[in-house]
Order: C-alpha cells, then sequence, then structure tokens
C-alpha cells in the first residue's frame, strides 16, 4: 500500500461530529440546555439588528419519552433570513453573518449547526425553518447537513405568501435530551438573558406544559453594534493577507487610511518610512518581507486606544431595569467603566451590585456573568469575573460574604478571549481584570454608604421609639416637680428626624457621586 493513500481531506462538520462534546453537547442535559441557548442567541440578534422589541416564544416538547426525544421550537420576530440563504445559514458549517468585526452574541458561527448536527445524530429527524426577511413572502424549509461535505441537504422547500404581516424566523429541531436535569440551567438562563435584555418578552413551555413568562420591563430598543475596522495593534499577517485581498484601494497611504483605525494621513506616511514601503505602491503589491515590516512599524508607533463607537454594552439604565424587575432587591449600585483595549481590541466593562430584597442569604455572593449580553453559566471558577470577586476584601466594605447580595458583570468587545469553544468562560487578560475590580470596587463604595445610612436610620428609630415611649412621662413629673405646665417635647423629636433625613439626604448625594 501506498504510504500517500492513508491522507484524507475531511471537513469541518466531519471535525465537529467527531468532537461535539467541545462544543457544549457532552451530554443530553447540557445539550438541551445549549440547543435553548444558541437558539434563542440567534433569535436576540435577529432582534437587534431588525431594531425591533423581542417577542420570542419557546417550546420543548417530550416527542418519545423512551428514547428521551425532545422537540424544541424557537419563534421570533427579528430580521429573518433570506429564502437564498436559509439552507447554508442552518446547514453548513463556518457560513453566516458573525464574520465581520463588530460585537456579536455569536462568534464562530456554528452554534446552531451544532444544534442540528447534534440532532441528527441522535434523534435523526430533519429540521424545519421558517422564515421571512420582507414580511409578505414565507419559505419553509427541511432539512438536513451533509456532513462529509458540509452542505445542506434540502427535503422540502415551499413558499407562501401571507395574508398577515409577519417577518421573523422559526426554527424546530429534535434531539435527544434530559429535561428533568436541564431544567435548572434552562430557566437560569432565560432569567439571566431578562435580565440584560429588559426590552425582551419571552414566553417558554416546558415539556410538562408549564409556562414561564418574562414580561417586557422597558420599551427601549437599545443600539445595536456597528462594523468597524481594524485597530493596527490587533492584526497578524493573515488578517492583514485578507484585508489586502478585499481592499479597493489603489496606494499604501489610502490603503492605511480606509482599513485602519486611528490611521489619518500624517500617521500612514510615518508607518511607511518605519516600514520602508513606498507611498504610491498598490497594497496588492506588497510582498512577505515588506508586509512584515509594516506589521512590525504598527508595533513601533504609538496609537490612541481603539474605537468603541460600534461596541453595544447593556447599558447602566437598561442594567438597572433588568435587575429590578427581575431579582427585586433592596438596592441596586450599577457601575459602566469608559472603553478600554486589550492587544488591540476594544472592550467595555459594566458591573452591578444587588443588595437584599428578595435576595436570599447564601455562604457567598451570587455572580452573573454576562459576555456580549450572552449569560455564562459555566466554569465559574476559571472565570476573570470569580477572580476577581475573591480578591477584593469585602470587609473593608461592611459586606459579610453571607450577605444577600448577587453581583452582575458584563464585557462586551469585538473579540472576546474566551478560553473553550463553547464560550463558557473569559479569559483573565490584566486589562479586562483591572476593569472589572474597578467597576465592584465603585458598587462597593455605594453600597456601604448605603448601609451606613441603613444603619443611622434603624439607629434613629429606636432613639425615636425610646424618646416617644419615655418623654411624656419625664415632661409630666418635670413639670410636677417644677410646678409649671408640661413643656411641649414633640418638636424636639420633630428636629432630631429632621437631623437624621438631613444626613441621609447628604449620605445619598455622596453614593450617587461615588
Amino acid at each position: 500500500m501506498s504510504l500517500g493513500k492513508k491522507y484524507k481531506r475531511i471537513t469541518i462538520s466531519k471535525l465537529i461530529q467527531e468532537y461535539i462534546s467541545l462544543t457544549g453537547f457532552e451530554n443530553p442535559s447540557k445539550a438541551l440546555y445549549t440547543s435553548v441557548k444558541e437558539l434563542v442567541d440567534n433569535s436576540l440578534d435577529a432582534c437587534e439588528e431588525a431594531r425591533v422589541l423581542p417577542e420570542i416564544f419557546i417550546r420543548i416538547l417530550e416527542v418519545d419519552p423512551d428514547k428521551r426525544i425532545f422537540n424544541i421550537l424557537v419563534w421570533d420576530n427579528g430580521s429573518g433570513v433570506p429564502a437564498f440563504n436559509v439552507p447554508f445559514a442552518f446547514g453548513s458549517m463556518l457560513y453566516g453573518s458573525k464574520y465581520t468585526t463588530k460585537q456579536t452574541r455569536g462568534v464562530f458561527g456554528i452554534g446552531i449547526k451544532n444544534v442540528i448536527l447534534y440532532g441528527q445524530m441522535t434523534a435523526h429527524y430533519p429540521t424545519t425553518v421558517i422564515s421571512s426577511s420582507d414580511g409578505r413572502n414565507i419559505y419553509y424549509f427541511e432539512l438536513l447537513m451533509e456532513v462529509s461535505e458540509n452542505k445542506p441537504h434540502i427535503i422540502s422547500c415551499k413558499r407562501y405568501v401571507a395574508n398577515f404581516a409577519w417577518r421573523g424566523t422559526l426554527v424546530s429541531v429534535f434531539i435527544k435530551g434530559n429535561y428533568r436535569n436541564a431544567r435548572h440551567r434552562i430557566l437560569e438562563y432565560l432569567k439571566n438573558t431578562a435580565i440584560a435584555n429588559p426590552h425582551a418578552h419571552i414566553v417558554f413551555i416546558d415539556p410538562h406544559g408549564v409556562v414561564y413568562e418574562f414580561k417586557r420591563g422597558i420599551s427601549e430598543v437599545p443600539e445595536p453594534p456597528k462594523e468597524t475596522v481594524y485597530h493596527p495593534h490587533g492584526v497578524d499577517l493573515e488578517q492583514l493577507k485578507e484585508i489586502i485581498l478585499h481592499s479597493r484601494s489603489k496606494d499604501m497611504i489610502s490603503f492605511l487610511m480606509d482599513n485602519f483605525q486611528r490611521i489619518g494621513r500624517k500617521r500612514a506616511i510615518e508607518i511607511l518610512r518605519k516600514a520602508g514601503i513606498p507611498e504610491s505602491l498598490n497594497p496588492k503589491k506588497l510582498t512577505i518581507s515588506q508586509r512584515k515590516a509594516l506589521l512590525d512599524a504598527f508595533r513601533h508607533v504609538r496609537f490612541e486606544r481603539p474605537q468603541s463607537g460600534h461596541l453595544s454594552p447593556i447599558g447602566d439604565h437598561i442594567l438597572y431595569e433588568g435587575i429590578r424587575k427581575e431579582l427585586l432587591p433592596e438596592f441596586i449600585a450599577v457601575s459602566a467603566r469608559k472603553p478600554s483595549s486589550y492587544r488591540g481590541h476594544a472592550f467595555i466593562v459594566e458591573c452591578a451590585l444587588a443588595y437584599g430584597g428578595e435576595i436570599k442569604p447564601k455562604d457567598s455572593f451570587k455572580i452573573i456573568r454576562y459576555a456580549n449580553k450572552v449569560p455564562l453559566l459555566h466554569s465559574l471558577s476559571e472565570d476573570v469575573s470569580k477572580k476577581v470577586v475573591d480578591e477584593i476584601k469585602w470587609s473593608r466594605y461592611g459586606v459579610p460574604m453571607q450577605a444577600p447580595i448577587v453581583i452582575v458583570t458584563h464585557v462586551c468587545s469585538d473579540k472576546l478571549p474566551y478560553r473553550t469553544l463553547c464560550k463558557e468562560y473569559i479569559a483573565d487578560i490584566p486589562e479586562i481584570h483591572q476593569e472589572i475590580k474597578l467597576a465592584l470596587l465603585e458598587c462597593a463604595r455605594k453600597l456601604k454608604l448605603y448601609l451606613s445610612k441603613k444603619k443611622r436610620r434603624a439607629s434613629f428609630l429606636k432613639r425615636k421609639a425610646i424618646l416617644e415611649k419615655y418623654l411624656s412621662k419625664i415632661a409630666f413629673f418635670a413639670s410636677e416637680l417644677a410646678e409649671r405646665e408640661p413643656p411641649e417635647y414633640s418638636s424636639l423629636i420633630e428636629k432630631l428626624e429632621a437631623e437624621a433625613i438631613g444626613k441621609e439626604g447628604r449620605v445619598e448625594k455622596e453614593a450617587n457621586s461615588s
């Protein structure tokens, strides 16, 4: 046998089929949770793109109890998928709208395809996709994924003309799952999604017919993320090659100014001089050594931080309303940090701290983590947020570890440093670590001032109760001894109350300005 006959090429879909557990489908319960998560994340992205208030309906139905086969159906009112894109968007790995330099919930463009692939592997049913992108023409597809060729196999395709206006997407997929073990994770994911997206209305019907509704808290549609160009410090040789391939620039100065952030004409000339590249050279004629010299020149030039206008944070007001609606605490502190950067990529950190109310004390603080508005429920101990929380000396802020507290952290970026393919936690990058710490310390200071105010108030009420109980008797006996009319003591209590309120007002002002 020839040695060359042992070699063969496989597709990305075949590779993922072999290692499907690396993408969050390692057992039936986690697979059911991951499937719901991927479908709902896609729906939220579609609604954000369409600039509409999300209406998302989720239903899980057990169709074969013996084989534990479930049908997951997710419907949304988002932008919809054009008919000619549907087969590849749902039936071909690495095909989608995620491959841009902007913030998206998905990163690799394989999430929903993993759901469909896992369903084929375990339930052996085709996936149904119904979508309309124009509000009139509705397209119905039944399809499978041809794993060996990484392409869709269309079983059925139909077109309907609607007599009502509807735009959006419905996906129905069959998978092997375990709802009893996945129930807690699914509900936690939906609740946390409702916190970060209080403008969404989400309805979930579980296999037992129980309806869970996460009502809309605000009617404000967040600004969607915008596409941007690369920062010079965030580009490698392969990315530079791709930028050159798609560039229409005819000379190097326009190439640098059009395809990179923070580069004007003067800076472009400086970079080209350092790299020894002629200003009039067509970028497509750059040699490998010239490309390397250009990257080296990037490293030796000081640039401003990456632009952050393309990012879409949750927003302090929206985060506050989401926490208030879902957690019902007595106190909320929110801190939104200014944009920062790591390795040439802009990021924004938002943190919140909720205390008391319906939050129950536990042995340690509950941490709710988000990455690009997506809840992260696994690998908490490895996440940068957990490391920051453990590092802070909470006792300095009058907060014991058993206090009724929920900590919320959110990091958004066009390129988040995930450590796993299934995006379970964010790596402990020093710049991100520092921003989360500063945000949480600000929230801790606000909580300390609030608790101080609460303690003062409790102390005053105790004094007031004692005065009201005994002052009348003291006034009576004093007037008897002095042979005078009893003095008016109610003004004394009012004076003390006014003094206490004044202190509370000053504390509140300090908390808001800190």
